[in-house]
Formats: C-alpha cells, sequence, structure tokens
C-alpha cells in the first residue's frame, strides 16, 4: 500500500514525498526527494531510527514507513 515519507533536513525543513511502496529502495525515495529539495543523490544520506539508509536496501528494511520520520544528512563532497 503507498505511502508517504516525512523526510527532514538538518536545518529542519521537511519534505513530504509521496506514493512510496515498502518493497521501494531507499535509492528511489532520494531520487525523488532530489527533485524536490535541489540536492544531487550522492551528497545525501537517509537515517532512520538511528540507523543508516544504504541504497540497495527497501524502505521496509530501514523502518521508513508512513508516519516515520527520516532524517537526511547532507555530506560535503570534497
Amino acid at each position: 500500500m503507498p505511502f508517504t515519507a516525512i523526510i527532514k533536513n538538518q536545518e529542519g525543513e521537511v519534505k513530504n514525498i509521496a506514493d512510496n511502496e515498502p518493497n521501494d529502495k531507499v535509492l528511489d525515495l532520494k531520487t525523488k526527494y532530489a527533485q524536490v529539495a535541489d540536492i544531487v543523490v550522492p551528497a545525501m544520506r537517509f537515517v532512520c531510527g538511528g540507523v543508516e539508509c544504504l541504497d540497495d536496501m527497501t524502505l521496509q528494511d530501514c523502518g521508513i514507513q508512513e508516519g516515520a520520520p527520516v532524517m537526511v544528512v547532507y555530506q560535503v563532497q570534497g
């Protein structure tokens, strides 16, 4: 069943990303977020419940579900 992911950045800004499925990959959600947040996918990490969500994991594997906040941490490329 599709759900909306709640993603919060380091500045406290929140974006709601709709139409996610539990078996979607984290990379898919990062790609959707990148489109609305004006940031490139390689520059971000997602954390949910204190666990870093790796790109090839499913949203379900990470505990990303309706109402579960996801923190996005921006990495400085250098």
